[in-house]
């Protein structure tokens, strides 16, 4: 998506801090999906940190089978964009893949434009539509981008 394509006054609209994070998903996931996404963490440019339960993973985990939904040993996921714009992924379901991010993180156009540019890449990585939502509303599409980077 070209800078141009964006409405950029439904982004700044979508991204006012309201108390609420926003949703980045890739619906209509599978196991394969996250395992492309997994694989490919350690090689992008983002910093990442994992943790199952109350360890630090060492190395990531290239399955997601390999992450037990265990309410008592939940795994977590950073993904570092910058400093203060951090993503967190919870693994709730394998039929989607979702990352929330918290709306003041997003107040400046080179954090929005990081967030883009994550979404673009993760996108390409599992080859599927990638949207940033208000949370938990998945209907309420901010920003949609194709798996081509449009």
């Amino acid at each position: 998506m070209s800078p141009s394509a964006i409405d950029w006054q439904r982004l700044r609209e979508g991204l006012q801090p309201d108390g609420a994070l926003r949703d980045v998903y890739v619906l209509k996931a599978d196991e394969q999906h996250w395992d492309r996404f997994l694989a490919a963490l350690p090689r992008s440019p983002y910093r990442w940190q994992l943790t199952h339960g109350e360890r630090s993973a060492a190395k990531p985990l290239s399955r997601f089978r390999d992450l037990q939904f265990r309410e008592t040993n939940h795994a977590l996921l950073r993904v570092t964009l910058a400093p203060d714009l951090v993503l967190a992924c919870h693994f709730f379901s394998a039929e989607e893949i979702e990352l929330d991010v918290v709306p003041n993180d997003l107040q400046s156009d080179d954090a929005v434009c990081m967030l883009i540019d994550f979404m673009r890449w993760l996108g390409q990585v599992v080859d599927r539509p990638v949207v940033l939502t208000h949370e938990n509303r998945r209907e309420d599409v901010i920003l949609r981008i194709e798996s081509t980077g449009t």
